[in-house]
């Protein structure tokens, strides 16, 4: 057993009589004040006790007054008057060297105790640094810290009596109808330091008290259970703080993260302690984790940067008072995904999955409430969505209503607590959003489930580990960038006044409906608040403002080759087939300023444009059976070369004949075969006509004879294959993308 103890104080009235035989002491009043040798003795007696009779009356507070008020009143009631006109000078000399002792006696303990509380002070930090022991003139005197068995105490006199523990301050929640209560700090076995928050009705109960201490891991003594609670009364409270249940804008022009840190003019809020994600919020240098991003950015790749910029939509979300959404990234594994939702959360804390804003999803139906509301106003990225037990639809349409379920409590006397939240959740599956729904939940799309879900297909990427050497960073370096990030958009009035930035995020939108021709104004907010909130981080120096916006062409993954089964990269209409390059040569819009857009504008309009892809073939039947038909020809299924004058019994053939295309290889796809080719029931006359519209086929040319040029979707007949109906694509339109 190891100990450690503090040295053991004198009581002031040990420290007074201790200055009997000091000089001016007793024996100094008595050479005062005898007249004779023969009564010197008699004298020194008497003024010894009237000297401990004058310290039995002063205590640590008294003041010199006091001492000289106390001195008269003595020599009043032990001498007569005669004695004390005789004495009267002698007296008076004694009480002017008596008082200066008293100062110098008093003065001496104060410097001692100072000393000596700095001392104990010193220790309590090196054994318990973040827990200070209990106030001592509250409690009395002789408390310390002392280490028993490899664990730090708190002893009281020579009482052990727990391991370190004390009440920070007092706590109100708001959203729990002003109720009150106590936050409390304690240290574990390893010295680790955490906090937990108590109702105020249980630091006066002894047995309650001691079960909330004991299951944070505190451990107690029978006198340290038996004086807990009188001691808890005692500890200082300080003044109180407001803590919410979640984060974000709770009060005026002041921000509160996901740890509860306050950002703003109010400092004395903070978020309930349970509420708080468990990892640290801070950790590395803001210079460590800016060389990360500016790397992940540098790669081209859309899944980091957009990532990373949706890192800044959920605050400026919960300013401007707009609806949750979600924005699911789809595509193959191994392509940057998780990466990044590490570079979206590492803005805020602690980037390991399960410590802070990057969640799991391998959890129950109702769990999800529990990690928006801890995520509110900063955002949040959940991974594994096909290990999400429930229903994805109704997942989405959770997040986009704000709120959580409403429960009846216990004892059915009303609601508990509901929790909110405003953000945006960022989320990552292997499969396009259709698929979860209609094949893995077994359900029908519902309405309006694409207006709150933002589906990004990922690009297709390789990885290497030149790329990924300087993302590591984002794991050490994290929680910097957030909080400036909140103090610009404070410094730029918009806390104060955010209808400025409600009508920027505006103009942003607009920029993308009209780009898009679309009116799903609401999954254009969420991308144009992801949007201004990377301009506002640019401004700050957060995120850089020149990059590539696509991979070198060397990056890019080639399609991996397939029996003909349904693969992932068929479902992913980017992937291998023409859309992603028909939406790079697009031009671009201008900015809501006239000018044209810089690197991040490009970045968003791309995303913007290969979503809005996705959602019009999850929700156009012919646009998805186009899709699907480009799928099956850029990936060769259904396809035979055309080898002798032999037809195929089904799908299409590529061949090469100039009377037909002189610009290259072609395929011809028979009437008959088209809907094998179409994954589906759709319409195949409506289908052929969207080919038209999009440009994709090579029509038939007659009428020459009557002198009139007729255009016609359908060959009758196709030199160097047969007779039709057959409609003829050319090779080049599946691969490089039509006009």
């Amino acid at each position: 057993m190891s100990t450690k103890t503090g040295k053991r104080k004198r009581s002031l009235a040990e420290e007074l009589k201790a200055a009997n035989d000091a000089p001016g002491g007793a024996s100094a009043f008595a050479d005062q004040t005898s007249n004779t040798e023969a009564d010197a003795e008699k004298r020194r007696q008497r003024a010894r006790a009237t000297w401990e009779t004058f310290l039995a009356g002063l205590g640590p507070d008294s003041t010199d007054d006091d001492a000289q008020a106390a001195w008269r009143a003595l020599h009043q009631a032990e001498f007569s008057s005669l004695q004390r006109e005789r004495a009267e000078g002698k007296l008076r000399k004694a009480l002017d060297l008596l008082v200066g002792e008293w100062k110098k006696v008093r003065a001496d303990l104060e410097r001692r105790r100072r000393r000596e509380a700095a001392q104990d002070a010193d220790a309590a930090d090196e054994l318990c640094p973040g827990i200070p022991l209990p106030d001592q003139d509250l409690v009395g005197e002789g408390w310390r810290y002392q280490v028993v068995a490899d664990r730090v105490w708190v002893f009281a006199g020579d009482n052990r009596l727990w391991t370190p523990w004390g009440i920070v301050g007092a706590v109100t929640y708001p959203d729990r109808n002003e109720e009150h209560g106590l936050r409390v700090r304690v240290a574990d076995e390893h010295g680790r330091i955490s906090e937990f928050d108590i109702p105020a009705d249980v630091a006066a109960d002894k047995a309650r008290l001691r079960s909330a201490l004991a299951l944070h891991g505190v451990k107690f003594t029978h006198h340290g259970m038996e004086s807990a609670a009188s001691v808890a009364a005692q500890m200082g409270q300080g003044a109180p703080i407001r803590a919410y249940g979640w984060g974000g804008w709770r009060e005026p022009d002041t921000f509160l993260t996901a740890w509860g840190t306050p950002i703003g003019k109010n400092q004395n809020i903070t978020v309930a302690a349970e509420a708080r994600p468990k990892g640290q919020e801070v950790s590395g240098t803001f210079e460590g984790w800016r060389a990360a991003i500016d790397a992940a950015f540098a790669t081209g790749l859309r899944q980091l940067q957009l990532s990373a910029c949706a890192a800044f939509a959920s605050p400026i979300i919960d300013l401007i008072k707009e609806r949750s959404g979600t924005m699911p990234f789809t595509g193959p594994s191994g392509f940057g995904k998780s990466t990044g939702h590490e570079a979206q959360v590492s803005v805020w804390g602690d980037p390991a999955p399960g410590q802070g804003l990057f969640s799991s999803l391998n959890v129950s139906a109702q769990a999800p409430e529990v990690l928006l509301a801890q995520a509110s106003g900063s955002g949040a990225c959940a991974d594994e969505v096909k290990h999400f037990r429930g229903s994805f639809q109704n997942l989405v349409f959770t997040v986009a209503g704000d709120v959580g379920r409403q429960r009846m409590r216990a004892d059915t006397k009303g609601l508990r607590e509901t929790r909110a939240w405003r953000l945006l959740l960022t989320m990552s599956y292997e499969h396009p959003v259709e698929h979860r729904v209609k094949v893995e939940d077994g359900e029908e799309v519902m309405v309006g489930l694409g207006a709150r879900c933002l589906e990004i297909p990922i690009a297709r990427i390789k990885l290497n580990h030149d790329m990924l050497n300087p993302l590591q960073g984002l794991k050490d370096n994290y929680g910097h960038a957030g909080p400036k990030f909140i103090q610009a958009l404070i410094d730029k009035g918009y806390a104060a006044d955010h209808q400025a930035l409600r009508q920027e995020v505006n103009e942003l939108a607009e920029v993308l409906l009209k780009d898009s021709e679309t009116k799903d104004r609401r999954p254009a907010m969420l991308m144009a608040q992801a949007w201004r909130g990377a301009q506002i981080a640019q401004d700050a120096k957060l995120i850089p403002e020149v990059f590539p916006v696509t991979p070198p062409d060397s990056a890019i993954a080639p399609p991996p080759k397939t029996d003909g089964a349904e693969t992932l990269e068929g479902d992913v209409l980017v992937a291998n087939v023409k859309a992603e390059s028909e939406i790079q040569r697009r031009d671009f819009p201008l900015g809501p300023d006239g000018q044209a857009l810089d690197s991040l504008g490009q970045m968003i309009v791309l995303a913007w444009r290969l979503s809005r892809t996705m959602a019009s073939a999850s929700s156009d039947p012919e646009a998805k059976a186009v899709a699907a038909l480009l799928r099956n020809l850029a990936m060769g299924r259904g396809v035979a070369d055309r080898g002798a004058t032999a037809r195929p019994d089904t799908g299409a053939v590529r061949m090469s004949d100039e009377r037909v295309n002189d610009r290259g290889e072609v395929f011809v796809i028979p009437m008959q075969h088209l809907p094998t080719l179409l994954d589906g029931s759709a319409d195949v006359k409506a289908v052929v006509v969207l080919l038209r519209k999009k440009g994709l086929l090579l029509p038939y040319e007659s009428g020459e004879g009557s002198g009139r040029r007729v255009l016609r979707n359908h060959w009758k007949h196709v030199p160097g294959f047969g007779p039709g109906p057959a409609i003829v694509i050319p090779v080049a339109k599946v691969t490089e993308g039509g006009d």
